[in-house]
């Protein structure tokens, strides 16, 4: 039996190695933090420091190096911290993947079957939501409509196939969320994409102006320029999502700089030239010849819109059995019962639709 922990994550690690300005140029100021990183990673001292503070641009067979500004360098540090700790994770899941493989032939594995547990962080909604919320936010709306997909829609059709008596049962359809995020040119991913890509100057605010221009008609969003009269908005600072769940606003401070999260090739070059055999075979890119001109990495929003797209491919494949996690309050006392607040998470996932599905179809299943 192969067990599969299947986690959309957005974890990040932050190291501190305090970078500072002295005589226009980059420093390291912790020599003692830095030795240490660069202990542990397998690598010097002198490489470590080199690859924080500037890196090397390779176009058209010219090679030059630029030194990072305080900014540009805490950014790298940061996305090496959080790249560090994806890669260390994978590996282990596949470690224990190859430990617990079913032995023996392929007619053998055949009778073998597979399980997989996907445990997802839940709605996050909080006094200040960020880039983070957005990602796990948008993570949910997509399960939810596999979850809609899977046993609403597909359990009202077979029993229409198979003839039987049926009342169709009306439910919210969320794909018109999860196409305000993801869908290609207007969506919101794809808008934070140009706006990284753009080569000026270009800010949050900026950001949140153009994503006011291009979903202004969007039911599901909205801002303070677009509803100067709803106060619980900031203006120029929040945006709103209607979400299946109920309504977030997101602060958009921060979103373009945590949505590149840049990952230079420095870096990769850096823990490929690892003397741990172990961090060196993570970073295999890192042998691309240093000559050689590098691609702009994807975003930190693509990445996340691709492995949410691979896990839904994935459980297509799948048979899901559902558990389902409710409240039962917001202050974590086992003895209170809030009746509100589970009445409404009752709703948002769809239960009421599910139970009221199941029970006019099929009464026993296999």
């Amino acid at each position: 039996m192969v067990v599969e922990y299947l986690e959309p994550h957005n974890e990040s690690i932050h190291w501190f190695v305090p970078i500072t300005v002295q005589d226009e140029k980059i420093t390291v100021t912790n020599g003692k933090t830095l030795a240490q990183v660069a202990q542990l990673l397998q690598v010097t001292g002198e490489e470590m420091r080199t690859a924080l503070t500037e890196r090397v641009i390779a176009a058209r067979g010219e090679i030059m190096t630029k030194s990072h500004d305080t900014k540009q360098a805490e950014y790298g540090r940061d996305a090496l911290a959080k790249a560090i700790y994806d890669r260390m994770f994978t590996w282990i899941i596949q470690r224990i993947n190859k430990a617990i493989v079913v032995p023996g032939s392929t007619t053998q594995k055949r009778y073998n079957k597979v399980i997989g547990v996907l445990d997802i962080y839940g709605f996050e909604i909080f006094d200040r939501n960020s880039f983070e919320q957005f990602c796990i936010n948008y993570c949910n709306e997509k399960l939810q409509q596999l979850f809609i997909e899977l046993v609403l829609k597909q359990e009202q059709e077979e029993y229409n196939r198979e003839g039987i008596e049926w009342t169709n049962i009306e439910y919210f359809n969320n794909q018109i969320i999860c196409a305000l995020v993801e869908q290609p040119d207007k969506g919101v991913i794809a808008i934070m994409n140009e706006a990284c890509l753009n080569v000026g100057k270009i800010t949050d605010e900026m950001l949140l102006g153009d994503m006011d221009k291009k979903l202004s008609h969007h039911p599901h969003y909205s801002s303070r320029q677009l509803k100067p009269m709803d106060k619980e908005l900031r203006h120029k600072e929040d945006f709103r999502i209607t979400h299946y769940a109920g309504d977030v606003i997101y602060s958009i401070s921060g979103f373009i700089e945590k949505n590149r999260d840049t990952l230079f090739q420095d870096f990769k070059r850096l823990l490929y030239g690892s003397h741990d055999k172990l961090i060196s075979s993570m970073w295999p890119e890192g042998a691309q010849d240093i000559a050689k001109t590098t691609k702009r990495p994807l975003t930190a929003g693509t990445l996340f819109q691709k492995s949410m797209a691979e896990l839904v491919a994935t459980l297509l494949r799948k048979e899901p059995l559902y558990v389902r996690c409710v409240k039962p309050n917001d202050i974590k006392s086992p003895t209170v019962f809030d009746d509100v607040r589970v009445e409404h998470q009752v709703r948002y996932l769809g239960l009421l639709e599910n139970v009221r599905v199941r029970r006019a179809g099929f009464v026993h299943r296999q």
